[in-house]
């Protein structure tokens, strides 16, 4: 008796079934595709996070050495300076520095400015 109130409406049920169960893997489909975009979106924002920390702690670095190499270059024209001024200032003493010609001395002040 259910069979023979069945068979008339059998192809529309399998069809409806056949429609429910692909409407269900679509849907299955697109929410694991949709989880998978945003878990990547999620691991695309930290990478870029990361990178970001770690050129920004390459420039600090960078900045940081050109600071120590500009600082031992003051402290080298410095030294240079107060070399020059010495020997400026032991040409002006010497007795001799009017003479024509190079003395010892004139000779070993020539010598430390190489």
């Amino acid at each position: 008796m259910i069979k023979a109130f069945l068979a008339p409406y059998l192809a529309p049920i399998a069809a409806a079934l056949a429609v429910a169960v692909v409407a269900a893997g679509i849907y299955v489909y697109q929410l694991v595709y949709d989880r998978g975009w945003n878990a990547r979106d999620v691991e695309a924002r930290q990478e870029m996070e990361d990178m970001r920390k770690a050129n920004a702690f390459a420039v600090a670095s960078a900045e940081k050495g050109l600071r120590e190499d500009v600082a031992a270059l003051v402290l080298k024209v410095q030294e240079l300076e107060n070399e020059s001024d010495r020997l400026d200032t032991e040409a002006d003493a010497d007795a001799g520095s009017s003479d024509v010609g190079i003395k010892h001395r004139g000779v070993q002040r020539l010598n430390a400015i190489r």
